[in-house]
């Protein structure tokens, strides 16, 4: 594969470690995922689509936690993102948080109330 062959000639280069965890993830070899994802999490810990990204895969690994831990670092991001919001209130309800699920539902009703706003004006 073209992406394993550039990961030979540079361990570090992210665009690769992106989309092979993302192709892992979607082939269901999490674990591979996981470790392409975690690697380039590590380089460039400030990317919203990593943490989300490696998030989704912990959450499928079902390690909670640290699938919570990575949804929260991609909204610490851009706290905006519906998707994240939605996939952290589905974190939440599946580890039995049922009060911090309801919040995040709260908010993001209120983003989707803003959102609808914001297209009915234009």
């Amino acid at each position: 594969d073209a992406w394993e062959l550039i990961l030979n000639i540079d361990p570090n280069h992210t665009q690769s470690l992106l989309d092979l965890g993302s192709y892992f993830e979607r082939e269901g070899q999490l674990g591979r995922a996981e470790e392409y994802l975690a690697r380039y999490v590590r380089i460039k810990p400030h990317d919203i689509d990593g943490n989300f990204r490696l998030s989704l895969v912990k959450g499928q690994l079902l390690e909670m936690d640290t699938a919570i831990e990575y949804a929260n670092k991609a909204l610490e991001l851009n706290p905006r993102n519906w998707e994240v919001r939605r996939w952290l209130a589905t974190l939440y309800r599946d580890s039995g948080q049922g009060e911090k699920m309801q919040e995040t539902q709260k908010l993001l009703d209120k983003i989707n109330q803003n959102r609808l706003r914001k297209e009915a004006s234009q």
